[in-house]
This record gives C-alpha cells, sequence and structure tokens, in this order.
C-alpha cells in the first residue's frame, strides 16, 4: 500500500471516530471521560496535520497547501473551544479539520497523478452535490413553504458559485460549497421525507404530480431520449396505481403517487442529460476545427503528433455520439473527457510551437 493511500485511509477511519465519543460530548452534558476523550482526538488531529505536512505533493500543491491551511485554522479555533470548556464545538472543529486534511491529500495525490484527475475528482463531487440537490427539489416539490425554498434556493446558488470555483481551478472554495449544498440537501430531502408519511390530502399531493408530470411532458415534446419516454410512460402507471388504491390502501397509494414523480424527475433528468452531453460534444467538435484551422504553421514530427491527437479527439468524439444517441450518458461522458485531453494536449502541442 501506497503511502498516500495509507494516509487516506488513516483520515478516513479517524474522521469516521466521531461515533466512538460519549453521546453526552456531543449533547452538551460532558462528563469527564467525554472531556478526556475529546481531548484525545485533538490530540490525534495535531498528529494528522503533520503526517499531512509532510505527505507527498502537499507543499508543492497550492490547491493542497490551502486546504491544509484551513485545517490549521479549524485545529486552533478546536483548541480554543477546548479551553473555554466548549467542549461539543472543540469536538465538532477537530473533526472538520481530519475533513479538510483528506481534502488536502486528495488535492495533493491527485496533481501527482496528473491535473486531469484533480479536475476529475473535485468535478465528480459537485457533480454528486448537484444530483442531491436535485433530489431534494423533488421531495419538497408542491410544498408551499417558504422557508423550505429559501433553504432550497440557497443551495442553488452556492452550487453555481460551486461551479465558477471549479473553472477557475480553485478547487478548495468548491469543495466547501460542495459540502454546504450537500447538507442544505440533505435537511430538505428528510423534511421531504416526514412529509410523506403524512396520509392526509391524497386529492392534493395527486394534483400535484399529475401537474408535473404534465409540465415534464410537455417540456420533454422535443426529447428524443427513449429512456426519458419509458419513465413517463412508468410514472403515468404509477399515477394511475395511486388512485387505484386510495381507498383500500391510502398508505400504498401515497407511495404509489411518489413513485410516480421520481419516474417523472427521471424522465427530466435523461433529457437534460442528453441535452448537457449534446452541448458538451457540440463545444469539442467545433475546438477540434478550430485547431485544425490553426495548424498551418505546424510540420514535421510536431505535425504528426497534433495529427495524431486530433484523429484520437474525433474517435472519441464518434464514440460519444453514439453513445449518447443510445443514451448511455456514462460512456458518452468518459469518450468526451477521452477527447477533451487529446484536445488539451494539441493546444498544449500548437502553444510550444507559437
Amino acid at each position: 500500500m501506497n503511502r498516500y493511500l495509507l494516509i487516506c485511509l488513516t483520515l478516513l477511519t479517524s474522521v469516521m471516530l466521531m461515533a466512538a465519543v460519549p453521546a453526552d460530548a456531543q449533547t452538551g452534558g460532558i462528563t469527564q471521560a467525554g472531556i478526556d476523550k475529546i481531548n484525545s482526538e485533538i490530540d490525534r488531529t495535531d498528529q494528522m496535520i503533520e503526517r499531512t505536512e509532510n505527505a507527498p505533493g502537499v507543499s508543492d500543491n497550492d490547491q493542497a497547501k490551502k486546504a491544509l491551511d484551513v485545517a490549521r485554522d479549524l485545529q486552533q479555533q478546536a483548541k480554543d473551544k477546548f479551553n473555554d470548556a466548549r467542549y461539543a464545538w472543540a469536538y465538532t472543529l477537530t473533526i472538520k479539520a481530519r475533513e479538510m486534511l483528506l481534502v488536502a491529500i486528495k488535492l495533493a495525490g491527485s496533481s501527482q497523478n496528473s491535473s486531469e484527475q484533480q479536475d476529475g475528482f473535485v468535478a465528480s463531487r459537485l457533480e454528486r452535490a448537484a444530483d442531491k440537490l436535485e433530489r431534494a427539489k423533488e421531495a419538497i416539490e408542491g410544498e408551499d413553504n417558504p422557508a423550505l425554498n429559501a433553504i432550497y434556493e440557497a443551495a442553488k446558488d452556492n452550487l453555481a458559485r460551486a461551479w465558477e470555483f471549479y473553472r477557475d481551478k480553485r478547487y478548495v472554495p468548491a469543495l466547501k460549497m460542495a459540502d454546504q449544498v450537500e447538507k442544505a440537501a440533505q435537511k430538505l430531502t428528510e423534511i421531504g421525507s416526514e412529509r410523506e408519511h403524512d396520509t392526509g390530502d391524497f386529492d392534493r399531493r395527486k394534483e400535484n404530480v399529475s401537474q408535473i408530470i404534465e409540465q415534464i411532458s410537455q417540456a420533454l415534446s422535443d426529447c428524443g431520449s427513449a429512456t426519458a419516454k419509458s419513465f413517463l410512460d412508468e410514472a403515468q402507471k404509477a399515477l394511475q396505481l395511486a388512485d387505484d388504491l386510495k381507498e383500500r390502501r391510502p398508505g400504498a397509494a401515497l407511495q404509489a403517487l411518489q413513485r410516480a414523480r421520481e419516474l417523472a424527475m427521471r424522465a427530466e433528468r435523461e433529457c437534460k442529460g442528453e441535452a448537457q452531453l449534446g452541448q458538451r460534444y457540440d463545444r469539442l467538435q467545433s475546438k477540434v476545427e478550430q485547431l485544425k484551422a490553426s495548424s498551418g504553421s505546424l510540420s514535421g514530427s510536431a505535425k504528426d503528433s497534433f495529427d495524431k491527437l486530433i484523429s484520437q479527439a474525433e474517435e472519441q468524439l464518434g464514440l460519444a455520439d453514439s453513445y449518447i444517441r443510445d443514451g448511455s450518458w456514462e460512456k458518452a461522458t468518459a469518450a468526451l473527457q477521452a477527447a477533451q485531453l487529446s484536445i488539451r494536449q494539441a493546444e498544449g502541442l500548437l502553444e510550444r510551437i507559437k
């Protein structure tokens, strides 16, 4: 096991030690055993900071160093809170410090392998946050509650800011924003789940789901995805099932309504995925054409290398186009990433020649 992986596993295991701290240390009724445990955890975080400082790649990566600085600051706050006898706060802060150390290690490890992997790690976190927020939106759909809507809109804005940080290659703030989005999404999802256990007002809920299905059906009229159409058909069947069950089995009827809404939302995501991948395909295809038009100054081995990279990009774009048409989003995404890598290498070759 290499040193990078060992450090990651150590940090991850230590973050999970939250469950091992006495419950009273998190509720405010702190026993002496709880205080001693928290003090021990703070000492352990100090040791982790020292190991992270010496971890491969950390000192050579600006983003990893920023994450390490954030961890140090959180750890100092933890010590200050402990000295002020605010033990629960101290414990929370030292755990957050460990989480940032894990981010630093991941960023450093990614930069050692390649900038593409670092970029991919952060992008995957943002995509995960986006997916959770979309599910949270589904969970509170139709809820006339200004407070919930405000939480959702704030999380949506934070996600937009996270993507801006990502595009500027400011990975640490992007990851912090993604974490905030996920926490907000989790809160909204839990509230939505609690609401679904309320068996009252079936007709209102049914009407709301019917409107959602109708709106999505109209919005997807130009979508060519067979998968999206299948999801929408299943949503209609689930809606009908809910209506059939409402008198005999009201609980099952509500579950069918929830299923109908989820299926409709999945149909919408399928078409959005197709549209987004299609737009990315068009951008990369246009970039290839621009590069080909700018390659007139190349000759000899440089021209051969450039042509090979462009050929690889075009091959991957051809695969991506086929996968998009088939609705194979993961394969299409992988092909587009491979095409983008070849395009960036071709751009770098042109820059060096200039």
